[in-house]
């Protein structure tokens, strides 16, 4: 059956739109190549939501805001994926840091929630940093939530709406008429929709141009580490300049590269 939207990517962000088109009783088929939807970047993610991380007003609001939306998702919609509003702290290992991180806070302290903190404060909060601490910068209302956990809950209302999930399906094309694109062209067959919608990740320029747009997104590689479970070790997000690390629900701690 048709739908009203077709997705290309079953990814967090196809099916986060999946999601929200099917409260506003819009339909969706999403397609996706892999043999289970978020099963890449969006399977990796670290989970961290700190946008006074960020460097500019304009995407620190931008942050808030998707805060609040995540509140809604996990205290409203009843969205089970570990989230909650524990912090994050970006410390400094030698002076240097601790000067960055000073300038930082003086940028920062009159519009957003953050703290600085000393060796000893910053202790205080997370025991089991390092005694060579300098000195951090608190985000009080950073988030932290399990990426792949929410793609599935996702997954479950999406089907639950009465949309359709098609895995192990890779697209090939997209056939137009004029300037309108009328379907979407896989290695089994063809889809016809209303709207199309390219949520394929690091591969999304590579479809747009099978209609010839160019679309300016570049893939960035990261890498992400999960550790077997251990006992509770951290409170809160840590960054520093060089990584960034996280502890799950579980007791998992993920760490990568900033």
């Amino acid at each position: 059956m048709k739908k009203d939207v077709n997705i290309m990517g079953a990814g967090i962000i196809g099916l986060s739109i999946a999601y929200f088109l099917s409260k506003r009783s819009f339909s969706s088929l999403l397609i996706e190549r892999n043999e289970g939807v978020a099963l890449e970047s969006s399977f990796g993610n670290g989970g961290g939501l700190w946008p006074t991380l960020l460097e500019t007003n304009t995407l620190i609001d931008l942050g808030e805001a998707s805060l609040q939306l995540f509140d809604m998702l996990a205290y409203h919609d009843k969205l089970n994926f570990e989230y909650r509003r524990n912090g994050v702290m970006e410390i400094a290992l030698n002076y240097e840091e601790l000067k960055l991180l000073e300038q930082d806070y003086e940028r920062k302290k009159a519009n957003f929630y953050v703290e600085l903190l000393s060796p000893k404060e910053a202790l205080d909060l997370e025991p089991n940093l390092s005694k060579e601490v300098k000195g951090s910068l608190y985000h009080v209302r950073g988030a932290h939530g399990n990426c792949y956990l929410l793609a599935k809950e996702f997954e479950g209302r999406i089907l639950d709406s009465g949309s359709e999930i098609r895995l192990r399906e890779k697209v090939v094309g997209l056939s137009k008429e004029g300037n309108k694109i009328k379907k979407v062209l896989t290695e089994k067959g063809e889809d016809e929709a209303d709207w199309f919608i390219n949520s394929c990740g690091a591969w999304s320029k590579e479809l747009a141009e099978k209609v010839r747009f160019n679309l300016p997104v570049k893939p960035a590689k990261g890498i992400m580490i999960t550790f077997e479970k251990t006992n509770k070790l951290l409170n809160s997000g840590i960054v520093s300049s060089k990584i960034g690390i996280v502890q799950t629900l579980k007791g998992n701690l993920r760490a990568g590269g900033t």
